[in-house]
């Protein structure tokens, strides 16, 4: 979609007749430079755009006869767009962006983006009612339109509701006017776009998870969770397999910390982390976990959040059983949850076991895949008691069957794996024979042998 063309022949009319009527100019030559490769040239285009559109809004907004003056400037702005008390400029401009961040130039929809984030958050006189009806007329999908069109236009979309998540526009509304109905509306318009493809799903909760952080847990309860669209979405989640939809429900309730209704099946109800690992509730989000590897290689966002439940702050210093006991004694007192030692390695036995070896391991590459980049991530986070629990026999086969082969598809995944593993146990002795002793007690002691390595050598 090629937005640079339009409106083309009106440029030139525009700085003029802004000159003639003693109004500032606006330059519309500066929306080039929103689509440069340079990031710098893109973030002086966006500062001269809202500098100059903020002197013709005051100087409009300072005019008795707006209509008279600005007759020569209506452009497209002229049409229904909702934006009736805004210079003709600066609609002509914001309708641009709207276009601008469907063109699939490398670097327009970055720079568009951001120039229309900073033209909200800068000009109150857009309305962000105006601003949602007009980002689906601008970039609406027809049946004219072939694959690269729609693509466009939804992305177009996306980026446009992040835009406005980005300007605060809704945060500060909300702030000053708490039965704002323009929460629900953009929450709905996005949970409407994740739902066309499957492609756009992660990204619009990323959106909402940023304006998430933003609100208070009020703000959540009455705007987010009750948003038309919302509850549906959630209960469906479990069946369709939708870790998106899981991972905005652990969000919410990670900040309010009120079991609601609204999530559905999606989280055990009454919240806990040791229901949050039973098996029973494991098996029943199964296909959540199982579909986010959509975005291969990439790790979805999911799996941080489940980690940081499983293996609390309380135990990530910890080497081993001694130093997580008096690590969960110190703390105990300050402590919201009352997970033991005992609790938390359970948690993470169920985990393994139900997830990683029931599922994740007896399925396609990509979930094994899945799997060992989950071993990585748990890295971190473990204490050398919990070592046996993690290096399953599920897993260690799992290693043997992929370094067995050198044409193995996983084979270099397999191999960082291993070296990841060394470099976490190469200055702690009780690590060290963790993994050796599971390595080699899950291979008959031919580990190396079977892989063709020196894993357990080194």
């Amino acid at each position: 979609m090629n937005v640079e063309s339009k409106g083309n022949n009106a440029r030139e009319s525009v700085a003029s007749s802004s000159s003639t009527t003693g109004l500032p100019e606006f330059h519309i030559s500066v929306l080039r430079d929103l689509a440069s490769a340079d990031s710098s040239v893109r973030e002086a285009a966006v500062e001269t755009m809202v500098t100059e559109l903020q002197e013709m809004q005051k100087a409009h907004d300072r005019l008795e006869n707006k209509d008279l003056v600005e007759g020569g400037l209506k452009l497209e702005a002229q049409k229904d767009d909702g934006l009736d008390n805004c210079a003709s400029s600066l609609r002509y401009a914001v309708r641009r962006l709207i276009r601008g961040v469907s063109s699939s130039r490398e670097f327009a929809r970055q720079g568009f983006a951001l120039g229309l984030a900073a033209l909200v958050a800068t000009i109150p006189s857009i309305k962000v009612d105006s601003l949602l009806k007009l980002i689906v007329n601008l970039l609406e999908v027809s049946s004219s339109m072939k694959g690269q069109e729609v693509r466009d236009c939804l992305l177009g979309r996306l980026f446009a509701y992040g835009a406005l998540a980005q300007s605060d526009r809704l945060t500060k509304e909300w702030f000053f006017y708490k039965e704002t109905l323009h929460i629900k509306e953009f929450m709905s318009a996005l949970i409407s776009l994740a739902a066309k493809k499957r492609y756009l799903q992660e990204p619009a909760v990323s959106i909402i998870l940023e304006f998430v952080e933003k609100l208070p847990a009020e703000a959540l309860l009455d705007h987010i969770l009750e948003a038309p669209g919302i509850p549906q979405w959630f209960q469906e989640a479990i069946d369709v397999g939708n870790p998106d939809a899981l991972l905005l429900a652990l969000k919410i309730r990670e900040k309010t910390s009120i079991d609601s209704t609204s999530f559905s099946k999606l989280l055990p109800n009454p919240f806990s982390p040791s229901k949050l690992f039973s098996a029973d509730y494991l098996s029943s989000i199964d296909n959540c976990l199982k579909e986010s590897t959509f975005g291969q290689p990439r790790l979805h966002s999911l799996w941080p959040v489940l980690v940081n439940i499983l293996l609390p702050d309380t135990i990530l210093q910890a080497e081993d059983a001694a130093s997580v006991s008096n690590s969960l004694k110190k703390h105990k007192k300050g402590r919201k949850s009352s997970s033991s030692e005992e609790e938390i390695a359970k948690n993470v036995q169920c985990f393994c076991e139900v997830v990683i070896g029931g599922s994740l391991l007896l399925s396609s590459h990509d979930r094994k895949h899945l799997a060992l980049d989950i071993l990585l991530l748990l890295l971190p986070r473990l204490p050398s008691s919990f070592i046996s629990i993690v290096l399953s026999y599920k897993l260690v086969q799992c290693l043997i069957d992929i370094l067995s082969t050198k044409d193995s598809w996983l084979y270099k995944i397999a191999q960082h794996l291993l070296k990841e593993l060394v470099d976490w146990v190469r200055n702690d002795d009780v690590r060290r024979v963790a993994v050796i002793v599971a390595f080699q007690k899950h291979s008959n002691g031919k580990f190396d042998c079977i892989t063709k390595t020196k894993t357990v050598k080194d």
